[in-house]
């Protein structure tokens, strides 16, 4: 069986034309996303955009311990929660593998 993952390295997405144009994660623009991505999404992409800011160079994420911050258990397995937000994040391009 499979374990699921309790870890997570974050590196920042560098893209030419949307770190000079787009908006950054604590904007309020992202309540124009809400709808689309879901709660679940825009909190956490608050939460890893306000720490790429103090951390430009990546950091390692603990899944369990986002999973309780954004109010979705505890669980880091393919069925969670958490993973289908991250999974979500991925789909609408604002995160990748």
């Amino acid at each position: 069986m499979e374990q699921p993952l309790t870890q997570l390295h974050i590196e920042p997405w560098p893209d030419p034309v949307i770190d000079r144009l787009g908006f950054p994660a604590h904007s309020t623009y992202l309540q124009l996303w809400l709808p689309v991505v879901g709660p679940s999404v825009s909190w956490a992409w608050r939460l890893v955009g306000s720490r790429l800011e103090h951390e430009p160079d990546g950091f390692d994420l603990d899944l369990v311990e986002t999973a309780r911050l954004l109010g979705l258990g505890a669980g880091t397995g393919h069925n969670s929660a958490l993973w289908r937000t991250l999974q979500r994040a991925t789909r609408f391009e604002l995160a990748q593998w």
